[in-house]
């Protein structure tokens, strides 16, 4: 009996076991290319003089069996018999708003129908949003990735407005050591290059179908452990009834650089005051 335990110990903690059954249910993705396994592994990376790499190799089985990993995954599983209450105990999401979100399945009022599409968040002419909060070391992406190799990190949403009214979106999302205090504060990426703003603003009959608007964010001090993202809008004719933009398909997408790197700790520091954004979109 203790002998076959030590073969399965020794079979669960050798990554290529992880890597085969990654790549025979088709998640090779979620795991680091081979490149950067093998580089790390043999210590074939530059180390910055002031850098100790002690412990700098991939958990090949922590980022499996997270579920998430690298490449890109859905955050909410946006389904046509969802709820608000449902999906903020599937996931930490915070809706704001009330009765002006709503979900819509299937999307009403838009130019087309996307394929992608079944099922909508739609919003109304009082601002209303939800919040996400991850934590990305519990998506397998270690404490020394963030901090020396600081991967991409993209965020992608699917948004269409209606055809027949004018209407305003923004996605923002900010990188923070501190999950709590970063939800409540919109920094300028003016001044931080570890948060990003997009808006999208539609005038009625804009003839515009469902758009991916991406925010990305590649330059970020060490500390980083929580994405925080909000995403929201609202008509701006102040009709009655979910005539705002319509959201879809939040995706969130860790991307190694191409070359196995470790950057020094001073790369990219934040050294400046706090500056919030003056007119917060979300407010």
């Amino acid at each position: 009996m203790l002998q076959n335990f030590r073969v399965y110990q020794e079979i669960l903690t050798d990554d290529n076991f992880w890597v085969i059954r990654a790549d025979n249910e088709g998640r090779e993705s979620c795991l680091p290319p081979e490149l950067w396994r093998y580089m790390f592994k043999t210590a074939g990376v530059t180390i910055p003089a002031n850098v100790d790499a002690t412990g700098f190799l991939f958990d090949c089985a922590k980022i499996y069996l997270s579920g998430k990993g690298y490449g890109k995954h859905s955050v909410l599983n946006l389904r046509e018999d969802s709820t608000m209450e449902q999906l903020e105990m599937e996931s930490d999401v915070k809706f704001r708003g009330g009765l002006c979100l709503a979900i819509e399945s299937p999307p009403q009022g838009c130019l087309e129908q996307h394929p992608e599409v079944q099922t909508c968040f739609a919003t109304t002419f009082r601002l209303s949003h939800y919040k996400v909060c991850i934590d990305l070391t519990k998506w397998g992406i270690e404490e020394w990735v963030l901090d020396y190799v600081r991967p991409t990190i993209r965020i992608t949403e699917l948004v269409a407005p209606r055809t027949d009214c004018a209407s305003r979106f923004d996605l923002y999302a900010r990188l923070a050591a501190d999950a709590n205090k970063s939800s409540r504060d919109y920094l300028d990426p003016k001044y931080h290059s570890f948060c990003k703003l997009e808006t999208r603003e539609w005038p009625a009959d804009s003839g515009c179908g469902w758009n991916e608007v991406t925010v990305k964010i590649s330059e970020y001090p060490i500390g980083m452990r929580f994405l925080n993202i909000t995403s929201g809008g609202k008509d701006t004719q102040f009709w009655d009834g979910h005539y705002g933009p319509k959201m879809a398909r939040l995706q969130v997408e860790i991307v190694l650089p191409n070359l196995p790197r470790i950057l020094p700790r001073e790369t990219w520091a934040d050294t400046k005051e706090p500056h919030k954004l003056v007119n917060e979109p979300f407010d």
